[in-house]
């Protein structure tokens, strides 16, 4: 099953009667951050690519309206300090006390206003990942979901 569609169904707590039916992208849409069409791309190139779809990003209507966001880029972009790129795109800032406190395989989501959020924007490693063996996947899912879905909860979209 597909790791996105995984993470869709932990969300909702769906069990599908057949595992090979895939409704991703009927509840959520999809686009990588790089516009190079690379299986590896040199990390100048990827980086400056991505420079270009965070300007889209943030001057998208579209991609701003979304309640939920992820960005399973590693560290491609960063929100520290230095760079803030996160920021500067979404309008979002770093919330530890949501975040994955353990395993070696974390995620950091960033709220709009933590007080009454309106946007979720989690950074994390990609899904795909080689060497992260099914467990650590499993809780990366896991972890995930449960923050997302409290966060639909108080929007009232679940």
């Amino acid at each position: 099953m597909g790791k996105y569609q995984k993470l869709l169904d932990e969300i909702y707590h769906r069990k599908s009667d057949d595992p090979d039916k895939w409704d991703f992208e009927k509840y959520a849409f999809t686009t990588e951050l790089s516009s190079i069409p690379r299986k590896q791309s040199k990390y100048s190139d990827a980086k400056s690519s991505i420079q270009n779809r965070l300007i889209l990003f943030r001057e998208s209507k579209f991609i701003q309206s979304f309640p939920v966001i992820i960005l399973a880029c590693s560290n491609y972009i960063r929100n520290d300090e230095k760079n803030r790129e996160i920021y500067d795109t979404f309008r979002v800032e770093f919330c530890p006390e949501y975040g994955s406190k353990e395993g070696k395989y974390l995620f950091w989501p960033h709220f709009d206003d933590i007080n009454a959020p309106r946007k979720l924007v989690i950074h994390t490693r990609q899904f795909s990942l080689r060497y992260m063996n099914q467990e650590d996947r499993e809780w990366l899912i896991n972890e995930m979901a449960s923050v997302i879905r409290k966060h639909l909860a108080k929007l009232g979209l679940i």
